[in-house]
């Protein structure tokens, strides 16, 4: 172990570089024997499935490091999503702007959506910010900003489909 060492931390610590937020930085030591016990746990069962003809020893070690740290991460308590008014407080309220959707109100929060799902879809069209500005508040990715809309669209299509008449 003491040979490939060196590769299981740098591959903990590549991927919790890359899916982690600055709060999560710290559990690389905590992942490291993480995959330290996994590779001696049950009589070493998950070492002795190494199978050479697949991988070389070091690409399949940064494998299952790398999927010991993402489970580690999944594993974490999420933060709280709902928004604290404090944090929308310098957020300029566009829509309000234009007079028939201040006659409206907000359409989000929507009971079919996640507590997450609203945060994004309220901030994206009651609030008019676009993508950039919406990662940049909520401190998350903006791919994943994106997903979120994609996802609670399609929600609300499949909510919006019961309603709709059936077309022949």
């Amino acid at each position: 172990m003491d040979d490939y060492a060196s590769i299981i931390m740098k591959t903990v610590n590549a991927t919790i570089r890359r899916y982690a937020n600055s709060s999560q930085q710290a559990d690389a030591d905590d992942v490291f024997q993480d995959v330290m016990v996994r590779l001696v746990a049950e009589n070493g069962r998950l070492l002795r499935s190494f199978d050479p003809g697949r991988a070389t020893l070091r690409t399949w070690l940064a494998v299952v490091a790398r999927s010991a740290a993402l489970d580690a991460l999944r594993r974490r308590p999420r933060r709280e999503t709902a928004l604290e008014p404090a944090l929308l407080d310098n957020v300029p309220a566009r829509a309000g702007d234009c007079p028939h959707l201040a006659e409206r109100g907000p359409l989000f929060p929507h009971p079919a959506l996640s507590p997450r799902q609203n945060d994004i879809m309220g901030l994206l069209f009651d609030r008019d910010l676009d993508v950039r500005e919406v990662a940049r508040l909520l401190t998350i990715g903006e791919q994943t900003v994106r997903s979120l809309k994609h996802q609670a669209l399609t929600r609300l299509r499949g909510e919006a489909g019961d309603f709709l008449p059936a077309t022949a």
